[in-house]
Order: structure tokens, then C-alpha cells, then sequence
């Protein structure tokens, strides 16, 4: 799933038609797959997957399947999140934080961490120039003598962060930036 759901980005980034239009159909022959798989197990079928996405839709926007009334998208993402955590029973603002998915890449998930501990309350908003404080401190402790995992991870994390505080997207930006040193070498 995750294979093909990274070939369909692939597809969607370089704007190839023909190229999204194939991979939707590989993750959709995985959902249809694993529902059928779930199904063959009496646990939950594509009749589920369907009613499950609806009620989570309807449940989850009232501004457009209820009454609420919204003044800007930010407000929409906040009562989305308030609605989540009540149907999720998050209560405390550790439960929101741990609930990100492990499964994201790391870059992704630095930047969501950051991003819901400060709106949770469990850290405070940080700027560029903290990010890059903490970024000359470690990084000038490190050297070939002392190749220090645990500071190249934080600096790593305190990146993220910078690219976050300008709003940018952590993991394009280095996705991008792979592609840029990949075309150095093209003939």
C-alpha cells in the first residue's frame, strides 16, 4: 500500500495523467484486497470501508452536513479536531501528541509533532531563530571524532522545525532536494 501510494505521489508531482491513473488503481486494488482479505475473516468488509469513510465525513464537517456555521478553514481543522478527539477519546493533550501516526516518515512526523505539542500547550511556539540556536549549538560539538547519533537526530528534529516555522513541508523539501542532487549526474 505504501509503495503504491508513494508511486501514485510520484505520478501526482510530475503531473503525469496516465501515471496517477494507474497508480489509483494499484491502491485501490489494495484496499479492495485487504477489505476482501478482512472479509474472508468475517472482521469488516468494503460495504464497512465505504459506510465507516461516509459516517466519518458527515461526522467530522457539520458545517456542511449539519447546522454549524464556520467563519474560516481554520475554524473548519479545529472543530475536525475537537470532533476527532472526542470520538477517539483523547483526552489529554499527550494522547493527541502520541496519536500521530508512527508510521509517517520521520521528517513528516517531526513537523506534525511540533506543530500539535505547541497546540496542545505542551510546548511553546518556537521561531526560526530558536530552531537555528539550537541548530549551531549541536551542531558544533560534532566531528569525525565525535560522530554523536543523538545530535545529528536532534538536528534533524530542530530542521524540521525551521522548515515548518515558514511553512514548509519538511519531507518535500527533501524529496526535492534528492531529485536536485540526482540531476547533478544526468548526462
Amino acid at each position: 500500500m505504501i509503495d503504491e501510494t508513494y508511486e501514485f505521489i510520484e505520478g501526482l508531482d510530475s503531473d503525469d495523467d496516465k501515471l496517477m491513473c494507474e497508480e489509483l488503481g494499484d491502491v485501490l486494488l489494495q484496499i479492495v484486497f485487504h477489505a476482501c482479505v478482512k472479509a474472508e475473516d468475517n472482521v469488516f468488509n468494503m460495504g464497512d470501508v465505504i459506510n465507516g469513510i461516509c459516517r466519518k465525513m458527515i461526522l467530522r464537517h457539520p458545517h456542511v452536513f449539519g447546522n454549524v456555521t464556520v467563519a474560516d478553514s481554520g475554524e473548519v481543522l479545529e472543530n475536525w479536531e475537537q470532533i476527532k478527539n472526542v470520538e477517539k477519546q483523547r483526552k489529554t493533550p499527550f494522547e493527541q501528541l502520541d496519536s500521530i501516526s508512527k508510521a509517517l516518515p520521520s521528517l513528516m512526523r517531526a513537523a506534525k509533532l511540533q506543530s500539535k505539542s505547541e497546540k496542545t500547550g505542551l510546548s511553546e511556539k518556537h521561531n526560526v531563530e530558536h530552531y537555528v540556536n539550537e541548530i549551531k549549538e549541536r551542531a558544533a560539538g560534532l566531528s569525525d571524532e565525535n560522530p554523536d547519533a543523538e545530535s545529528v537526530a536532534s538536528l534533524m528534529f530542530d530542521l524540521a522545525g525551521v522548515a515548518r516555522c515558514i511553512e514548509l513541508d519538511p519531507e518535500e523539501l527533501l524529496y526535492r532536494e534528492n531529485d536536485k542532487f540526482l540531476e547533478k549526474f544526468r548526462d
